[in-house]
């Protein structure tokens, strides 16, 4: 399946070796006083973001004592508190989704018994990695998965999320084909309010200001429709298509586990 195209890639540069040492890696990792895994104890695929509760931290991390929780998973960084445990998302140093084209990294120190933590931002060389997309002919292998990764590089959004859920049920069964599902995602990503050809960005500043126009008129394959930004939250966009198609960016991952047709967002 296309959808793993980009894991074929990879699988091609490990040895036997290499696989065996991945198997015995341990699910998660009990330090003192600090606990770190990939996404929670309960499961490897749980998101954490504004809305988790006390109670869904009991879910997730079951018979967990350590004062400091470090965790990944979503490549976006984020500090949130179990009662006054601080559970830490490191974010990413390979792709980050924190809203720029950085590595991002969490750095935890203890200093009388309390823990201290901040995230970190490092600049990638980005043109040279994007060249590589090129070089290594990842994109030629990997197809539209290759392309959407190279997104995620530029723009520091989670992209990929956004194209599986708008594409995923009818590439799955035939309906649409990935040519023409790429069509339709380009037209939408390029009237994002930070997306700009290669690699010069819109600042948050930017982006967030109220001079953005909160209209603009897209015309995609699914037809054509209005794109609405939402003043405050420049990292959301909503689209909606006569074609009854609409489109939310996760990178306000809430709106899109509620479902994205006929979404509306308010400030």
């Amino acid at each position: 399946t296309p959808w793993f195209s980009s894991v074929r890639f990879a699988h091609q540069f490990f040895g036997p070796a290499d696989f065996d040492a991945m198997r015995a890696l341990p699910y998660d990792y009990h330090g003192d006083d600090f606990y770190v895994v990939h996404s929670t104890t309960r499961d490897d695929h749980d998101f954490i973001d504004e809305n988790c509760t006390d109670a869904m931290f009991e879910r997730f991390f079951p018979g967990i004592k350590a004062n400091l929780i470090i965790r990944g998973h979503n490549h976006r960084h984020r500090i949130d508190y179990w009662g006054d445990r601080p559970v830490i998302t490191s974010g990413s140093v390979g792709i980050g989704l924190s809203g720029a084209p950085k590595a991002v990294y969490a750095l935890a120190t203890r200093s009388n018994g309390r823990w201290h933590t901040e995230h970190r931002y490092v600049d990638y060389d980005l043109e040279h990695t994007l060249k590589r997309f090129e070089e290594t002919a990842y994109l030629e292998y990997t197809g539209v998965i290759g392309k959407l990764y190279r997104l995620e590089l530029m723009t520091g959004k989670n992209i990929i999320v956004a194209f599986i859920e708008r594409y995923r049920d009818r590439l799955d069964s035939g309906q649409i084909t990935w040519d023409w599902a790429w069509e339709d995602f380009s037209a939408i990503v390029e009237l994002m309010p930070f997306f700009t050809p290669r690699t010069k960005l819109m600042t948050f500043a930017e982006a967030s200001s109220p001079k953005l126009k909160t209209g603009l008129h897209a015309k995609t394959p699914a037809g054509e429709g209005i794109v609405s930004f939402a003043r405050g939250l420049p990292t959301t966009y909503l689209t909606r298509f006569r074609a009854k198609s609409a489109f939310v960016s996760p990178i306000i991952p809430p709106l899109l586990r509620r479902g994205t047709k006929g979404v509306g967002l308010k400030n």
